[in-house]
């Protein structure tokens, strides 16, 4: 990719010039074919990572051809004629319930739902930065598909359940099984919606139905994934409906389910899951304190680090992490 100079940065205090250069640079060396997550390592086009290495594209370099590409690559995941190819064999991909692709060139089985609500969000942002009306009906044909999509996962609470899936938020201890009423997955669904809505109003079509399915999804999140007692959103919903998903799930893959009280037990209220309910505009005024106190325990305290595949039923649920 030939790199542009669009954008530059420049001020007083020569460290943070410093810092500007290493991350332009930085940026520059992981566009290749596509977006890869790392230079030297793995390579791969991992679509989340790349959400965020295109916004220094499109404000340093201007290569808006290339993140169209990108874009492309992502979107055609949802076609048929790429389910034919790479998905037709996967019982969890039947029925049109699959997400988009989340890293190339290598077909990660269940997908990361965050990594394609990103994309989502990078769809509108190479609007937002490139304006071609052409890329943005293009876009929102892809979008339409996979809001279709993930409404096929909406269930009878109207929240988002995937199986099979890995649900990373961030590297902590987060719960986030490959099943059940993820919290943040319906939020991002919410986004989905209101960037489809966006997209609808700018091509002169109605956006009504994306803003209805916003709201039933935002209401549907708080009131089956809110915490009373610690006054935040629950990764993962665990109350008796849950489980009874659960036991389903467990005889659908030959697991042998834990009992009730361990189930519950795994419930945790964490900063990732706060911040995404925030930003994706789920969070009502009489709860906005609350949420945002929890999201600014990032500022002090000590930092724990592990990874959502570590979290057992052991530990206590009113810790948050």
């Amino acid at each position: 990719c030939a790199i542009g100079n669009v954008g530059t940065f420049r001020c007083t205090e020569e460290k943070w010039n410093r810092i500007f250069s290493i991350s332009r640079r930085t940026a520059e060396l992981c566009m290749k074919d596509t977006y890869v997550d790392c230079p030297g390592y793995e390579q791969v086009y991992w679509v989340g990572d790349a959400m965020i290495t295109a916004l220094v594209n499109l404000t340093c370099f201007g290569q808006y051809r290339y993140d169209q590409y990108c874009i492309d690559l992502t979107g055609e995941s949802l076609s048929d004629r790429f389910y034919e190819r790479f998905r037709r064999e996967y019982e969890l991909c039947k029925n049109g319930r699959y997400l988009t692709m989340c890293a190339y060139s290598e077909f990660a089985r269940g997908g990361i739902p965050m990594w394609s609500f990103l994309w989502a969000v990078q769809c509108k942002n190479h609007y937002l930065y490139g304006g071609d009306r052409e890329e943005l009906a293009r876009n929102y044909s892809y979008l339409q598909k996979f809001e279709e999509n993930c409404r096929r996962f909406l269930n009878s609470r109207n929240l988002l359940e995937i199986e099979g899936t890995f649900n990373l938020m961030d590297w902590a201890d987060n719960d986030l099984p490959s099943y059940g009423e993820v919290t943040s997955n319906s939020a991002w669904y919410a986004e989905l919606c209101a960037i489809a809505a966006y997209f609808a109003r700018e091509l002169g079509e109605d956006d009504g139905f994306y803003l209805r399915q916003r709201e039933k999804v935002k209401q549907a999140v708080n009131e089956w994934c809110w915490s009373e007692n610690i006054g935040g959103y629950v990764d993962t919903v665990r109350d008796g409906f849950a489980y009874g998903r659960y036991l389903d799930y467990c005889r659908g893959t030959g697991q042998v389910p834990v009992p009730e009280a361990r189930f519950s037990n795994a419930s945790r209220v964490s900063q990732q899951t706060n911040t995404i309910a925030y930003l994706c505009g789920c969070v009502p005024a009489s709860r906005e304190r609350r949420v945002k106190e929890i999201i600014r325990l990032a500022l002090k305290g000590s930092r724990r680090v592990g990874t959502p595949k570590n979290v057992g039923y052991e530990r206590g649920s009113e810790e948050i992490v």
